[in-house]
């Protein structure tokens, strides 16, 4: 870690709260702060922080030094700033980071076999494939300002190479880009992510489950409405192993039909899709021969069963319904969850849960009511939802004198997984990958897995050990500093470090970071300089070349220099201990 006189961000703000308020807050125009009331003694992120705290969330990067410049000379500038990151496409990569913890749907299980078309696939191509279509669908509906409601009514999905070869009844056209945004050719209804063959494969229905655990799904990651958080005392005198008795019980038993008369008739709508989508399916499937039913997965396949929504008459389940209205099919559930007021609540509360990292049950209601008014407003427009947040004055205050107010302000972040790689590759230009490639893989194209993000991978990286989730074992972020966490830290500091002294140090043309100093600068005046120089890039920290903080800087690249003689080692470590200071993995 850095010298000890380097402090923690939130330190330093707190300490130099601008009282003047959010920066851009104009309560003559509602897509600015949510809530214009500067009252409770609140102590406010200075407006570069202000900029920085916005940017991380919107984009996992900082402002550029440009953007610094212009929140420096005009602080009220940052809403037209906020507007120009969300159009920036790491604003849609962040939404699928986010949509991705509610779904689960980037799970390691969803494994599917190399087998047919996908012999050569390397395995994380086939992962990526079927994880990300339906976050897919929403990063688009977001980026592309439609309607969020599409979300839940569009009659497309969003599919790579690799998907159109796992998934059949859609029109991917072949030769065209990569992902492309398609339509479904099998007749299945329009119902954005619902329709999605992903979303079913990560959340399949087992045994008597009859499609309950992903009707909950949908209940909980679109309405907040979890069925399995409600407080309902149930009896022992239920045999479970029984599914005629099991059937009675929810409808005959009051504590039973609180629930069930919702969940069960939801749960109907979801027959049309094969109960199991899985790897393991798949490898059966090919076991088989491909050609004996059910045993009929192999790629492309089709889970949309068009005669499923016969089942619940055969069964004697409730019929489809959606909270006491009867639908069709899952196209009239996917109508009603968007004209459902508490589609557009949960919306709110899952943009402020994912900004703010709090848990969606700590999300205060009036804000919630502020958001969801700033949502509906603009049509349902995403990117007015996440302006609505990030500039609302509890994103920009780091504390309060009154407590109520300094309960709901945000207080300092922790980088997240998926940020830190995007914030380190962004200031150094150093990706932290590994090859997986062997011999076998080099040789024959099979049983590859392909390269690695370590810091957003689960099979061969860290993500769900440094705060991120893995989609089936680790289904809920950690926000917090972890051992694991800091240990990762330490590791992509030190190689981004000497990977931007070896490429930087010595070039002559632009240089990102080490712009003021050759491999044999070793004089205190230059050194000082290129040390305040990266405060002000790493850190978005104005200082000057004489300051304790660069003071502190100077100790250590001066000891290591002394010891070494080498300026290389000195830069290495200085750079790694700047990279892994809690200046940067806190905002």
């Amino acid at each position: 870690m850095r010298p000890s006189s380097q402090r923690l961000l939130c330190v330093t703000l707190a300490a130099c709260g601008d009282p003047s308020g959010p920066a851009g807050t104009d309560d003559t125009d509602p897509t600015h702060a949510v809530d214009t009331d500067v009252s409770g003694g609140r102590v406010w992120l200075p407006p570069e922080a202000q900029a920085v705290r916005v940017s991380m969330a919107l984009r996992g990067v900082h402002p550029t030094a440009a953007d610094l410049q212009t929140v420096r000379a005009d602080p009220t500038q940052l809403p037209t700033l906020v507007d120009a990151w969300l159009d920036d496409p790491r604003f849609g990569e962040t939404v699928r980071d986010l949509y991705n913890e509610v779904l689960l749907t980037r799970s390691v299980d969803q494994q599917f076999p190399q087998l047919g078309p996908l012999l050569k696939v390397p395995r994380k191509q086939i992962l990526d494939a079927v994880g990300d279509e339906p976050l897919a669908l929403i990063e688009r509906v977001v980026l592309e300002d439609r309607p969020f409601t599409d979300v839940v009514t569009s009659s497309t999905t969003v599919l790579d190479a690799v998907g159109a070869k796992i998934w059949s009844g859609h029109d991917y056209a072949a030769g065209g880009p990569d992902e492309q945004e398609v339509h479904w050719t099998d007749h299945r209804p329009a119902a954005g992510v619902l329709s999605t063959n992903a979303l079913w494969s990560r959340h399949p229905s087992n045994g008597s489950n009859y499609n309950r655990g992903r009707a909950n799904v949908i209940a909980d990651a679109l309405l907040c409405e979890d069925f399995m958080s409600r407080d309902v005392q149930i009896g022992g005198d239920v045999d479970l192993s029984d599914p005629a008795a099991v059937n009675r019980a929810v409808s005959t038993r009051p504590e039973c039909v609180s629930c069930h008369q919702a969940l069960d008739p939801l749960a109907s709508n979801l027959w049309v899709f094969s109960p199991i989508v899985s790897p393991g399916s798949v490898a059966v499937s090919y076991l088989a021969g491909c050609s004996t039913f059910p045993l009929d997965q192999c790629y492309p396949f089709d889970p949309y069963l068009k005669d499923g929504g016969l089942v619940p008459v055969l069964l004697g389940l409730r019929a489809p319904g959606y909270y006491g209205h009867a639908t069709a099919d899952l196209g009239d559930v996917g109508a009603a969850i968007a004209a459902d007021p508490r589609f557009a609540q949960c919306a709110a509360r899952r943009f402020w849960s994912g900004f703010a990292e709090v848990p969606i049950s700590d999300v205060p209601f009036d804000l919630v009511a502020d958001l969801q008014r700033a949502f509906t407003s603009s049509g349902f427009n995403a990117k007015a939802l996440a302006r609505a947040a990030v500039l609302s004055p509890d994103f920009l205050t780091l504390d309060a004198s009154d407590p109520d107010v300094a309960a709901r302000a945000v207080g300092p972040l922790v980088v997240r997984p998926f940020q830190h790689a995007r914030l380190i590759e962004d200031l150094t230009g150093f990706a932290y990958t590994l090859s997986t490639d062997d011999l076998i893989c080099a040789t024959t194209k099979l049983n590859c897995y392909g390269d690695v993000e370590l810091a957003t991978d689960d099979v061969y990286g860290f993500r769900s050990m440094t705060g991120g989730i893995d989609g089936v074992r680790v289904t809920r972020p950690t926000h917090t500093f972890t051992p694991v966490k800091l240990l990762f830290a330490a590791a992509i500091a030190e190689e981004a470090a000497g990977w931007v002294v070896k490429k930087e140090l010595r070039a002559t043309g632009e240089r990102a970071l080490l712009d003021q100093v050759g491999p044999t600068t070793t004089d205190e005046p230059t050194v000082r300089a290129q040390l305040a120089s990266l405060h002000q890039r790493l850190y978005a920290e104005s200082v000057t070349a004489d300051s304790a903080a660069v003071d502190a800087d100077w100790a250590l690249w001066s000891t290591v220099l002394v010891r070494t003689a080498d300026p290389d080692d000195a830069w290495s470590a200085t750079l790694s201990a700047m990279l892994q200071a809690p200046d940067l993995l806190v905002y």
